[in-house]
C-alpha cells in the first residue's frame, strides 16, 4: 500500500489551475495535437476542450498565418523556446481572435508547454490608430503621413536601387474659403469629400491622391517616362473641376492651382519634392486661378531670398532702418514746389538702399504693413514739425502720404495718428493719390471721423487707400 495522498492533492491544484486561470493554457505533442487545454480556451473560441484536441493544431490557425506557424513550430520541436509570437486563431462563430503565444518544449517527454493571450483588442486599437495616422477621415483619402512614407520609398533612390523618374501635384482649390465662410463648413466639408471623388476618378491606376490639407491635395506619380506625362495629369484636374458640384439646389463652381515638382539622382529626403511641388504652387497662385507651375531652381532661389528678408523684416523697426526719402512736388504754372511725397526705403546693413519692391509684399503677407504705415505717418509729421519751424513762410507746405487698404480699414488707426499729430504739428496737410475704390469700407465714414477727430487748424485731409506704397 503507498499513500498517494500529495500527488492526488498536486493533481487537483493542477485540475484547479488550469480550470481557473484567465491565459489560455495548453500541452501539446510533437504530432500537432493539443493534449490538455485550459477552460478559458473554450470561453474565448467557443469550441469546446474535445473539439479542439480532436483536430491538429494548424486547422485552426488563419490561413495567411500557416506558414509563419510552421516556422515557429519547427523550431519548437527541435527544442528552442519562443516568446511573443503572434497568429490569428479561428473561433466557432468564423471569426478570427489574436494569440500572443510563449512556449518551451520538454523533449524527452515529446511536448509542447504554452501560454497564448488575447490580444485581438490591442491589435484592433493598433490597427484603427494605424489608419487614423495614415488616412484622412473625412474623405478616406491616405493623409500627409502615408504620402511621406510612399515618397520615401519612390522618390528618393537608395543604394542598388535605379534612378526612377516621378512626379508630385500639389493641388490647392481656389477660393475654397470663401465656400466655408458664405455656406458652412458642413457644405464646405462635402465638397472636398466630392472633389475627392472626382480626383480620384480621373487618376492614372498607378497615382496616390492623398489629402494633404484643409483644401489640399497631392498626387504622386511615382513611374513616369516623361515629364510631360505630369503635365497631362494636371490638365485632367483642371477638366474634372470644370462641371459645378451640385449641393442642396446650389451651383458651386470650383478651380485649382497646381505646382509640379519632378524628382531627382541626388534628391536626399521625400521633403525636398514636396517643398519644390508647394513652392511651384505658390508661383501658380499668384498667376491667377486655375494655373498650374512647373518647380525650377530659380523659384527656390526666390522664395529662400524672402525668406531672409522676412526674417530681417522682423527688426526692421527696432533697429531703425528705415528711412524716407521727399520727392518734391513742383506747381508747373508758378515753378514753385508746392509740396513733397514720402517715399519709404530700407537702409539694408548689407544690401544698402532697398526700394519697395523689394519688401513690402513680403510686410504684407507677414501683417507688418500697417505697422509701416504708422511709422511713415509719424516720421513725416516729424518732418512738417521741422520744417515748419525752419520756414515760416512756408507753413502750408503739404506732404503727400501713401497707405495701405489694410490701414485704412482699421478702425483705431485714424484716432490713434490724431492724438499723435496733436503732440507733434501744429499744421498738417496730408494729400495722397487717388484712392482705390472698394478698398475701404466706408471712407466717407473714415473722412469725417478724421475731421472730427482733428483740431488742427489750417488742416486738409484727402482719404486715400492705395494698396501699397508707391514703387519709385
Amino acid at each position: 500500500i503507498q499513500d498517494i495522498t500529495a500527488t492526488k492533492q498536486i493533481e487537483e491544484e493542477y485540475e484547479r489551475f488550469f480550470a481557473l486561470s484567465l491565459d489560455l493554457l495548453c500541452i501539446a505533442s510533437f504530432d500537432g495535437y493539443f493534449k490538455r487545454l485550459s477552460s478559458a480556451w473554450e470561453r474565448t473560441l467557443g469550441f469546446s476542450q474535445q473539439e479542439l484536441c480532436a483536430a491538429p493544431f494548424l486547422s485552426f490557425v488563419h490561413p495567411d498565418d500557416e506558414a509563419a506557424t510552421r516556422i515557429v513550430w519547427q523550431k519548437l520541436a527541435d527544442g528552442q523556446a519562443i516568446q511573443g509570437f503572434e497568429n490569428r486563431f479561428r473561433c466557432k462563430d468564423g471569426g478570427y481572435r489574436w494569440l500572443s503565444w510563449s512556449a518551451t518544449v520538454l523533449p524527452h517527454q515529446q511536448r509542447l508547454y504554452a501560454i497564448a493571450r488575447d490580444i485581438t483588442t490591442q491589435k484592433t486599437m493598433l490597427a484603427r490608430l494605424s489608419y487614423e495616422t495614415h488616412y484622412d477621415t473625412l474623405t478616406g483619402l491616405p493623409n500627409r503621413t502615408f504620402i511621406l512614407e510612399q515618397l520615401l520609398q519612390m522618390a528618393v533612390p537608395t543604394a542598388g536601387s535605379g534612378f526612377r523618374l516621378c512626379a508630385v501635384l500639389f493641388v490647392d482649390l481656389d477660393s475654397f474659403k470663401m465656400i466655408n465662410n458664405g455656406m458652412g463648413h458642413v457644405i464646405g466639408d462635402q465638397v472636398l469629400i466630392a472633389v475627392s471623388r472626382r480626383l480620384k476618378a480621373s487618376l492614372p491606376p498607378n497615382s496616390i491622391l492623398t489629402r494633404f490639407g484643409a483644401d489640399e491635395f497631392v498626387i504622386l506619380l511615382p513611374v513616369l517616362d516623361t515629364h510631360m506625362e505630369a503635365l497631362a495629369v494636371a490638365e485632367r484636374v483642371h477638366q474634372c473641376l470644370q462641371q459645378p458640384v451640385l449641393l442642396e439646389g446650389w451651383e458651386i463652381f470650383l478651380s485649382a492651382s497646381i505646382g509640379v515638382a519632378f524628382n531627382a539622382p541626388d534628391m536626399q529626403h521625400p521633403n525636398e519634392l514636396l517643398r519644390n511641388a508647394d513652392t511651384a504652387l505658390h508661383r501658380a497662385k499668384m498667376q491667377g486661378k486655375r494655373c498650374t507651375e512647373i518647380f525650377d531652381l530659380l523659384m527656390h532661389q526666390q522664395v529662400t531670398a524672402q525668406l531672409q528678408i522676412a526674417n530681417e523684416l522682423q527688426y526692421i523697426l527696432s533697429r531703425q532702418e528705415l528711412v524716407l526719402h521727399y520727392q518734391p512736388i513742383v506747381n508747373l504754372a508758378t515753378g514753385q514746389i508746392a509740396g513733397f511725397e514720402a517715399l519709404v526705403r530700407w537702409q539694408h546693413p548689407r544690401r544698402g538702399l532697398l526700394h519697395p519692391d523689394a519688401f513690402l509684399d513680403v510686410a504684407d503677407e507677414m501683417g507688418l504693413v500697417v505697422a509701416l504705415d504708422y511709422w511713415v505717418l509719424r516720421t513725416a509729421c516729424r518732418q512738417v514739425r521741422q520744417w515748419q519751424q525752419q520756414l515760416a513762410a512756408h507753413s502750408r507746405l503739404a506732404i503727400n502720404v501713401n497707405l495701405s487698404a489694410k490701414a485704412c480699414n482699421i478702425r483705431h488707426f485714424w484716432p490713434s495718428l490724431m492724438q499723435s499729430w496733436k503732440r507733434q504739428v501744429s499744421i498738417v496737410a496730408v494729400c495722397t493719390s487717388n484712392s482705390q475704390k472698394g478698398h475701404c469700407s466706408h471712407p466717407a465714414n473714415g473722412y469725417s471721423r478724421c475731421l472730427r477727430h482733428s483740431t488742427l487748424g489750417r488742416c486738409m485731409y484727402t482719404w486715400t487707400t492705395l494698396a501699397r506704397a508707391i514703387r519709385r
